[in-house]
């Protein structure tokens, strides 16, 4: 996965789940300009990171990164 592909699932998710940048960083406890950072693409978050947010939209670690199991 490289950051791109994590940062457009990640904004896939987001928009699907009705939430702006700036909600989602409040329920993940992460900053706006994080989730920006990394829906841009420009670096995939650490590991803590992502299981905020995916806590935050009622996903997976798999699903928010876009991962599929074989």
């Amino acid at each position: 996965m490289t950051a791109h592909e994590i940062g457009a699932s990640l904004y896939h998710h987001r928009t699907k789940a009705g939430m702006s940048r700036e909600m989602l960083a409040r329920k993940a406890g992460v900053s706006r300009s994080a989730i920006e950072y990394y829906e841009d693409g420009h670096s995939a978050p650490g590991i803590l990171a992502v299981v905020k947010i995916a806590d935050a939209l009622g996903l997976t670690i798999d699903d928010l990164i876009g991962r599929r199991v074989p």
